[in-house]
């Protein structure tokens, strides 16, 4: 499971703050003193949180120092925050690099139930940011203020393969091959919950335990009785078999195949 567009965030953020910076320094400050690199981006896993971020590096060549940096940060999918946090980056004085890095809790993620659905889709979310500084010995201030929006990309993946059916003189089963693969950082359970639909009646139900942080095989089974077959395979084509997770009592719908 390869989760790259939430780290894709180090460097953009990268790139935001080096526009903020040269926003900022346009009207007091004098650009042609300042300049600003990107020094590459980082992402790891650690205690919970997906961790991100860049190192920029400020050369600053004028008389005066840019000081008490501080860059306030929220992410959030829609209304509902992930991360919060103030960095103190300190003063740009002569040359300096600045590590600038960002939080999320993957723990908010498998607990909020308005976030749960980040585990299995990708979304859009805002990075609002807001910068105060100092500038001239703190004759100057200045609050800059920015928003973003990031890619993140699902923690979880799933496919399913050839269905197919067996039978003996008691039993017709339908058999659904189910793969299952998310983030190795992620840890518990979920729970599988399929159901065999026709024309809006629900046929059968099954209920499988998926496992988090591993790649999962394994087989959804509806058994019916042998009198079914005919009616089964006469109204193969408008059978819907629906899919749905189901984390800490929150149902999310995975997908219909028919």
């Amino acid at each position: 499971m390869k989760i790259k567009r939430i780290f894709g965030i180090g460097t953009a953020i990268a790139y935001i703050v080096i526009f903020l910076f040269i926003a900022s320094m346009i009207y007091p400050f004098p650009s042609h003193q300042i300049k600003i690199r990107e020094g590459g981006s980082y992402h790891y896993y650690s205690e919970g949180n997906l961790t991100a971020g860049s190192y920029i590096n400020i050369e600053n060549k004028g008389p005066y120092p840019v000081s008490d940096l501080v860059l306030s940060y929220q992410i959030l999918n829609g209304t509902y925050g992930l991360s919060s946090d103030k960095l103190y980056l300190g003063n740009a004085v002569g040359n300096k690099t600045l590590n600038i890095s960002f939080k999320i809790d993957v723990n908010k993620i498998l607990n909020v139930p308005e976030l749960n659905y980040l585990i299995f889709y990708p979304a859009n979310l805002t990075l609002k940011l807001n910068l105060t500084g100092n500038y001239a010995y703190g004759f100057v201030k200045f609050l800059l203020r920015g928003n973003v929006t990031i890619g993140w990309d699902a923690l979880a993946r799933y496919s399913v393969g050839q269905i197919y059916v067996t039978q003996n003189s008691t039993n017709f089963s339908v058999h659904v091959p189910f793969q299952f693969g998310s983030a190795t950082f992620l840890s518990g359970n979920v729970t599988l919950l399929s159901k065999m639909v026709l024309n809006g009646t629900v046929l059968k139900e099954a209920r499988t335990v998926l496992p988090l942080g591993t790649n999962y095989s394994t087989e959804i089974i509806f058994n019916f009785p042998i009198s079914y077959e005919n009616y089964l395979q006469q109204n193969a084509q408008y059978i819907k078999l629906y899919n749905y997770v189901i984390i800490k009592n929150n149902t999310i719908a995975l997908g219909v195949i028919q």
